[in-house]
């Protein structure tokens, strides 16, 4: 399987330090792709950027933009292929089975987008499906971080006819349920952001691969305007009637049909979750 990987130009350790986590995952055919950088260009001005639109989030900044246009830029290249290809950010530790896990979700058909790598947040998931040895359960909610992922050509003509316009985080774009787009997560996880776990067993990690690119750039910009009062009325309204829906009922009925409301459990071999 084709691997595709997001580094932004001056980020060089970072480049070199995913390359030899995919050499000791047993990936070779990897392609790196330069990332959108928000330092160098006006991201306001991006045509499929649609702010203050009442939709997942009324504005974004350059960064979640230029994060956004890194992972579309990757779709483009798989729409037009004949298999699946794998798509990483390039602050993930992977795991060594990661390779042989490709392999075996190289000749799939039946899913659109399967997320590799897991977040120590609660994650809302569905009954597992076992398929060519590997558990995958459906997402059924938007979940954090875009990191690790496969994604189908069929799964990224969906998200480039989707996203031709915009005004969402590119984790939650991927991952929130939406009819006719079969999503799934990997459990184990395989593959973990540098941010969201405890380094030890002596791994050696660049202190760039532990923070978040997109925090760190945000943290040296103006804050964006969260929308007038109706939006965030609007907003507060659908994640309370959601809550709502979850705890009367569809958790428990999810749980009894063997699904999982709790931090995605992550391969052996992979370091901890930090505690947040």
């Amino acid at each position: 399987m084709k691997l595709y990987f997001i580094n932004l130009d001056r980020a060089v350790e970072r480049a070199a330090f995913l390359v030899k986590e995919c050499n000791k995952a047993g990936i070779e055919n990897i392609v790196r792709v330069s990332a959108t950088d928000a330092q160098k260009s006006n991201m306001k001005v991006i045509a499929n950027y649609r702010p203050e639109s009442w939709g997942p989030y009324w504005q974004l900044t350059d960064t979640e933009i230029a994060v956004f246009e890194s992972h579309r830029a990757i779709w483009k290249r798989i729409a037009v292929l004949d298999n699946p290809a794998a798509v990483l950010e390039d602050d993930v530790i992977l795991s060594r089975q990661l390779g042989q896990s490709l392999t075996m979700l190289e000749g799939l058909r039946e899913f659109e987008f399967i997320k590799l790598d897991g977040a120590p947040l609660p994650a809302r998931l569905g009954s597992p499906h076992l398929v060519n040895g590997l558990t995958l359960r459906p997402i059924l909610q938007a979940l954090p971080s875009a990191a690790a992922y496969v994604l189908s050509p069929k799964g990224a003509r969906n998200l480039l006819d989707r996203s031709s316009q915009y005004c969402d985080h590119v984790d939650e774009f991927l991952s929130r349920p939406n009819r006719g787009f079969s999503a799934f997560q990997l459990c184990p996880a395989m593959a973990i952001q540098g941010m969201f776990c405890k380094v030890n067993n002596g791994l050696t990690v660049p202190p760039e691969v532990g923070e978040s690119e997109r925090f760190a750039s945000d943290q040296k910009t103006a804050p964006i305007y969260r929308g007038p009062a109706a939006y965030r009325v609007y907003k507060e309204l659908r994640r309370v009637v959601i809550r709502a829906r979850h705890k009367l009922g569809g958790d428990i009925l999810n749980h009894a049909r063997g699904g999982l409301n709790e931090p995605i459990p992550l391969a052996p071999d992979l370091p901890p979750y930090r505690r947040r």
